[in-house]
C-alpha cells in the first residue's frame, strides 16, 4: 500500500470530522443507554477434544463509539473471539455483555434477534450470494428483520449509494471485482443500521487501493457514533483504528500506538446529515424494529425460493422431472384405472340392463325329459318371456367336462386332450349369442328341442330317435372331425383382453365346413351321429368346446342345472328380476335363484376396488421413489450450501426462518414437478387409450391432485434437509 501522511482529523485521539447534528465517534448510540458496547470477563473457550483453551481467561470492555482493532497472527485466537462476541459460538466459561445486556443463558432466539437488530458482520470473503443482486445482498438483513419490500428497497438504495454502488445495483454480484464485493457486504452490514460493526480480515482479499477504500468507509461508519471492531493481521489497518489490542495464545494485550508503523489514511469525508448508517437509528437491547410486519414473510419466502431455484436451473429441472416422474406415475396409473373401469363398467352396464340369469334350486331334470304340460324347460321360458319388459328367454343345461366322457372313435379311446362339455339349450340361447351354423344344422336344432313341445308320444320319440350332436368348432377340431387349418379359419377369433363384443341378436346361417355323411363321436358311451357345426362366437364362451344334444339325451346324465337366460329392455333389469320368482313360483318364490343387475354393481365396485388398490401400491412407490431422489438431492445441496447457512444466520436469520427456505423450495419443486406430472400423466392416458381403443376418462381434478400431491411430496422431502440445515450452528458453518 502507498504511504501518505495521516491528515489531522484522522490523528491518534481525534476523532474525524462529521456533519452537523450526526452523533460523533464519542456519542453513544440514541436508546442504547450508558453501559459498555462489550464488556467480557474470564472469558474461557476450549473446543471439544482439545485440551488448549483458544480464548484463555480474557477480558475486554468496549466502550460505545470507539473503533477498535484487535490484531494477531494467524490460530491467536482472533476468529474465535470475533464468532463469541457476534453470538456465532458460546464461550466455554466466563460473562459477556453486549450493550449491557448479559448473554448468559439467552435462548437460540433471543441470540437471533440480537445478531440481527444490533450487529452488523463484514466477513473477508465478503460471502455474497453471488447469483444474486447487490440490491438483493445487501437487503438480507432487513429481510430478516422484516421491513416492508418498499423500505426496504429504499434503505438498499440509500446505503448502496452511500458506498459508491449504486450504479451497480442490479447487476449480479458475481460479476462485481473483489472490491465491490466487499464494498456490498459492508452495505449488507450497515443497511440494517447496527450500533455494533463486526469486521472479520475486510481487507484480506483485497489490494492496496481496495483496502484503503474499506478503510476510509470504516473510519466513516465509526464517525456516525457506531462502534467498529476489526479483526485483522495487518498492522496498516489497525493503524487506522483508535485503540489497539493484540491477542497471542488467547490472551489480550493492549497495543500502543507507538508501536504500529505510521500508516497513512485517505482522508475522511464528511458524512452527511441524512446518512444511512446513522447510529442514532439503533434499537436498543430487546426492543423491536416498528417496521416489522410478520404477515408478509411468505410472499418473501416465496421471492427467495424462487430466486435460488432459478439460479440453479439443471438442478431445478432435474429434481422437477423427479417429482414429475412419481406424481406422472401417479396421474397416468389413475387415468388409465379410471378409463380402464369405465369400459368395464359400461360393458357390464349393458349387460345389467338386458339379461338376467334364472336358476331353480329344485333342479328339476324331467324339465328335460318326458314332458309334461306347462312344465317343460320352453314352458319356463315362455312364462318368463310373457313378463312386461321381457324381450326373449332361452335357455341352456350344461355338463362339465369332468363329468362326462365324449370320444371320436371309440368308448374306451383316450379323450382329447382339450376338455369337451355336453350341453342342451335353446334355438332363443344361440340367438342371443348370435351363434353362426348352416342351415341343415339349424334344422337339427329346432329337431332336437321339438320333444319338449310335441305332446305326441310318437311324434316326440320319432325326434328323439332322428337328434344327433351338434359340435362347436373348436371341439370339432379337438375330435379330429374337420382339419385343424380349415378348424383355425373358421374358428372365432379371441377379443382383446378386457374386450366384450356387441353381440347382434339372431342365428347367421353359413359359413362353416359341412360335416361328412356318417360321422359320429360317443357321449357317455352311446354313438351319436353329428349333425352339423356351429361357432358360439365371441360372447358365447360357454360353448366354446361343446357338443349340443337333445334335451332327453342330456336328462338322462341325471347332470347338470337348467338356466334360463332372459332379456330385458334397458332400465327394467330389477323389476323384472323381482317378478320372476313370484311368477315361476308364487308359493316358494325363493327357490328361484336370479342374478340381478345389483350383484354385477357388487362386481363393478369390487373391480373399481382392485384397480384402487393396484394404483394406490403403484403410485406410492413412484413417489417414494421420487421423494427419495429429491430428499437426497436436497440434503446434498444444504451441505453445499453451508457458507449460505452461516451468513443467514450470522445476520440473525432464526431457525425457523432457515428451514422455511428450505422447504419452500421443496415445495415450489414439487409444484413444478406436480405440474409437469399431471400434464403428461393425462397426456400419456390419452394416448394408452387411443392404443387400446378406448374411451379416455380424465377428471379435472387430477390437475388439482397432481399438483397437491407433487407440493405435499415436495414438503416431505424437504423436511429432513430443512431441519439439518437450520440445526447447523453458525460458528460451525463459518468454519465449513
Amino acid at each position: 500500500m502507498s504511504r501518505r501522511k495521516r491528515t489531522p482529523d484522522a490523528s491518534p485521539g481525534r476523532a474525524p470530522t462529521v456533519a452537523p447534528n450526526v452523533a460523533s465517534a464519542a456519542t453513544p448510540a440514541a436508546g442504547l443507554g450508558t453501559a459498555p458496547a462489550i464488556e467480557m470477563h474470564g472469558i474461557t473457550r476450549v473446543f471439544e477434544g482439545s485440551e488448549r483453551a483458544v480464548l484463555d481467561r480474557l477480558d475486554l470492555v468496549v466502550e460505545r463509539g470507539e473503533f477498535l482493532a484487535i490484531i494477531g497472527p494467524s490460530g491467536s485466537g482472533k476468529s474465535t473471539l470475533l464468532n463469541a462476541i457476534g453470538l456465532l459460538d458460546t464461550p466455554t466459561s466466563g460473562t459477556y455483555s453486549l450493550f449491557g445486556k448479559n448473554t448468559e443463558g439467552l435462548s437460540d432466539r433471543e441470540r437471533d434477534e440480537m445478531r440481527r437488530d444490533h450487529l452488523g458482520f463484514i466477513f473477508q470473503s465478503s460471502n455474497m450470494l453471488l447469483d444474486e443482486t447487490s440490491t438483493t445482498n445487501a437487503s438480507m438483513g432487513l429481510r430478516v428483520q422484516g421491513v416492508p419490500y418498499s423500505e426496504r428497497l429504499q434503505r438498499t438504495e440509500e446505503t448502496l449509494e452511500f458506498l459508491g454502488l449504486s450504479d451497480r445495483a442490479s447487476i449480479r454480484t458475481r460479476y462485481l471485482s473483489g472490491g465491490e464485493k466487499q464494498r456490498c457486504a459492508i452495505a449488507r452490514a450497515l443497511a440494517t443500521r447496527p450500533p455494533l460493526i463486526l469486521a472479520d480480515e475486510p481487507t484480506g482479499n483485497l489490494d492496496s487501493h481496495n483496502s484503503a477504500k474499506v478503510i476510509e468507509i470504516l473510519q466513516r461508519i465509526n464517525a456516525t457514533g457506531c462502534t467498529v471492531l476489526v479483526i485483522t493481521h495487518d498492522p496498516e489497518v489497525a493503524a487506522a483504528a483508535r485503540r489497539v489490542i493484540r491477542i497471542e495464545d488467547g490472551r489480550l494485550h493492549e497495543q500502543s500506538r507507538a508501536d504500529l508503523a505510521t500508516v497513512p489514511v485517505a482522508e475522511v469525508v464528511p458524512v452527511a446529515q441524512d446518512s444511512p448508517v446513522d447510529a442514532s437509528a439503533s434499537l436498543a437491547p430487546g426492543e423491536k424494529p416498528a417496521t416489522h410486519r410478520r404477515g408478509s414473510f411468505l410472499t418473501d419466502d416465496s421471492i427467495e425460493a424462487i430466486s435460488a431455484l432459478t439460479s440453479r436451473p439443471l438442478r431445478t429441472l432435474l429434481l422437477g422431472l423427479s417429482f414429475a416422474l412419481g406424481v406422472g406415475g401417479l396421474i397416468s396409473a389413475s387415468g388409465m384405472s379410471e378409463s380402464a373401469s369405465y369400459q368395464v363398467n359400461q360393458r357390464l352396464l349393458g349387460s345389467e340392463q338386458s339379461t338376467l340369469y334364472i336358476s331353480d334350486r329344485d333342479n328339476d331334470q324331467n324339465m328335460l325329459g318326458t314332458y309334461r304340460q306347462g312344465e317343460s324347460a320352453q314352458n319356463v321360458a315362455d312364462r318368463i318371456t310373457a313378463l312386461d319388459y321381457v324381450k326373449n328367454t332361452g335357455f341352456v343345461s350344461s355338463v362339465a367336462p369332468a363329468d362326462v366322457r365324449i370320444t371320436r372313435f371309440s368308448p374306451y379311446e383316450d379323450e382329447p386332450k382339450t376338455a369337451i362339455g355336453l350341453s342342451s339349450t335353446s334355438k332363443t340361447r344361440l340367438e342371443q349369442i348370435g351363434a353362426r351354423m348352416n342351415p341343415e344344422t339349424l334344422r337339427a336344432l329346432e329337431q332336437m328341442n321339438s320333444t319338449l313341445t310335441q305332446q305326441n308320444v310318437a311324434d316326440r320319440e320319432r325326434a328323439e330317435h332322428l337328434s344327433g350332436a351338434i359340435v362347436s368348432v373348436s371341439a370339432a377340431r379337438a375330435l379330429g372331425i374337420i382339419p385343424e387349418d380349415k378348424a383355425a379359419d373358421n374358428a372365432t377369433t379371441e377379443p382383446r383382453p378386457g374386450e366384450l363384443p356387441a353381440v347382434e341378436y339372431g342365428i347367421k346361417l353359413g359359413g362353416l365346413p359341412q360335416v361328412a355323411p356318417g360321422v359320429s363321436i360317443w357321449v357317455e358311451g352311446q354313438l351319436m351321429p353329428v349333425v352339423g357345426l356351429f361357432d358360439p362366437g365371441n360372447s358365447g364362451y360357454e360353448f366354446r368346446n361343446t357338443v349340443i344334444v337333445s334335451p332327453g339325451t342330456l336328462q338322462r346324465t341325471g347332470r347338470g342345472q337348467v338356466t334360463y337366460i332372459a332379456e330385458t329392455e334397458r332400465g327394467y333389469g330389477k323389476a323384472v328380476a323381482k317378478a320372476i320368482p313370484l311368477t315361476l313360483k308364487p308359493a316358494e318364490p325363493s327357490q328361484i335363484n336370479v342374478e340381478t343387475p345389483s350383484d354385477l354393481q357388487s362386481l363393478r365396485a369390487s373391480i373399481a376396488s382392485d384397480l384402487g388398490l393396484y394404483v394406490g401400491v403403484l403410485s406410492g412407490i413412484l413417489l417414494v421413489l421420487a421423494s427419495l431422489s429429491a430428499a437426497t438431492a436436497m440434503y446434498l445441496s444444504v451441505q453445499s450450501r453451508t457458507a449460505e447457512i452461516a451468513l443467514r444466520r450470522a445476520i440473525g436469520s432464526s431457525k425457523w426462518l432457515i428451514a422455511r427456505i428450505f422447504l419452500m423450495e421443496g415445495v415450489m419443486l414439487g409444484v413444478l414437478g406436480g405440474s409437469i406430472g399431471a400434464c403428461s400423466g393425462m397426456i400419456a392416458t390419452i394416448i394408452l387409450s387411443l392404443v387400446q381403443g378406448w374411451q379416455a376418462v380424465l377428471s379435472p381434478g387430477f390437475v388439482v391432485l397432481g399438483v397437491g400431491v407433487g407440493a405435499l411430496t415436495g414438503l416431505v422431502s424437504s423436511a429432513y434437509p430443512a431441519w439439518v440445515a437450520s440445526r447447523k450452528s453458525p460458528a460451525d458453518a463459518m468454519r465449513g
